[in-house]
């Protein structure tokens, strides 16, 4: 008889227990209005994450052919003469010349290796 009674003394108190904190609510887990407002900005307006840095382009080779049908390899990717000059490369008079024009400079570039700097994007 004494079992029932703890049984029903505990069910009791944890039914106040529940009862009680039922009521109130848990709140923030940050509690200083600095911290607040931080993680609300935060949520509001999310901080853009860097993007991952591409390798730079290759110029993996080039084809040279009659009547200015030249093709080049750019990241494996084979282009055109009119392609390529989108992307700042201009194919030099010397069959193994590649130059790769930065605004009003052309820069030689080996083929195999990479510019210095991104190429610009073409929409083809």
């Amino acid at each position: 008889m004494a079992k029932r009674h703890h049984h029903a003394a505990a069910a009791a108190v944890l039914f106040l227990l529940c009862a009680n904190a039922g009521g109130e609510e848990i709140g923030r887990l940050f509690y200083t209005p600095a911290e607040r407002a931080e993680r609300d900005e935060l949520r509001l307006h999310p901080r853009p994450q860097p993007e991952a840095e591409s390798p730079p382009p290759v110029i993996n080779g080039v084809v040279r052919r009659a009547a200015a049908q030249d093709t080049v390899w750019l990241d494996g990717v084979p282009l055109d003469r009119a392609a390529a000059h989108l992307r700042g490369i201009v194919l030099g008079r010397n069959h193994d010349q590649v130059l790769l024009r930065r605004g009003a400079r052309l820069i030689e570039l080996p083929v195999g290796s990479a510019p210095a700097a991104p190429l610009a994007k073409s929409d083809d």
